[in-house]
C-alpha cells in the first residue's frame, strides 16, 4: 500500500512509470515533493495530463517536469513562467513556430538560447511588419551576430520568401548572410522572391 511504498521508497526499485499511470495523484505529488525521487523514471505522458497546472507551476523550482503539453494548452498561464524558468522542458520548438512573435521579442532576452532560430527567424522575416520590428531589436541584432557561426551556421536566406525590400537585403548583408553564385553554391541573385527594384538592383549589381 502507500504507506509501504513510503517507508520503503529507497530499499526497492520501484516501477515509477507504473505508479505515474495507477496511483492516485494526491500520493503522486506526495512522491514528487521528495527530492531524491525527482529524477526517477516518472511516466511523464501520464502525468502531464494528471497533476494540476497549480501543482506544476508551484513547483517548478525542484521539480524538472515535462512542460511540452501545458505550453501548448495553457499558453498565456506559462508564459511568465517560460521567462522565469528558461532551463525548464518547454516545447522550444512550438514557441518557436506558434507563440506570437510579440512575445517572444519582449522575452529574448530570457529565452534566445533555446528557440529555435532557423523557424523564428522564417516566420518574422516573412511578414513586413515584424520584419522591421525584428530589425530594429538590438537584443535580436546581438543574438543573430553571436549565433551567426553556431546556430545559424547552416542557415541560407538564398531561398526564403521573405518580405523582401533593400532594407531588408542591406540588413541580412551587412550581418554577413548575403552570398552571390559561384562555382560551388547558388546565390542570393537566385532568389526568386526578391523583386528586383532599380533601388536594390544598382546597390547590388556591382
Amino acid at each position: 500500500d502507500n504507506e509501504f511504498i513510503l517507508s520503503n521508497i529507497n530499499n526497492y526499485p520501484w516501477d515509477f512509470e507504473t505508479i505515474s499511470r495507477l496511483k492516485e495523484i494526491s500520493f503522486i505529488k506526495q512522491l514528487l515533493l521528495n527530492k531524491s525521487l525527482s529524477s526517477k523514471n516518472w511516466s511523464w505522458d501520464d502525468l502531464e495530463d494528471r497533476l494540476d497546472f497549480e501543482f506544476v507551476s508551484e513547483n517548478l523550482d525542484s521539480i524538472d517536469f515535462d512542460l511540452f503539453e501545458i505550453t501548448k494548452i495553457r499558453r498565456d498561464e506559462a508564459k511568465p513562467l517560460i521567462i522565469k524558468y528558461p532551463e525548464r522542458k518547454w516545447d522550444w520548438s512550438y514557441i518557436s513556430s506558434d507563440y506570437e512573435l510579440s512575445f517572444i521579442l519582449e522575452a529574448l532576452q530570457s529565452i534566445a538560447d533555446n528557440l529555435n532560430l532557423h523557424k523564428l527567424i522564417e516566420r518574422a522575416f516573412s511578414d513586413e511588419f515584424w520584419a522591421l520590428e525584428f530589425c530594429r531589436s538590438e537584443a535580436f541584432n546581438s543574438l543573430i551576430s553571436a549565433e551567426k557561426a553556431n546556430r545559424l551556421q547552416t542557415f541560407s536566406i538564398t531561398i526564403q520568401k521573405f518580405a523582401w525590400n533593400y532594407e531588408l537585403i542591406k540588413y541580412f548583408d551587412n550581418l554577413g548572410f548575403v552570398s552571390w553564385t559561384n562555382r560551388s553554391s547558388h546565390g542570393f541573385e537566385e532568389n526568386e522572391h526578391v523583386v528586383w527594384t532599380k533601388e536594390i538592383f544598382l546597390a547590388y549589381s556591382e
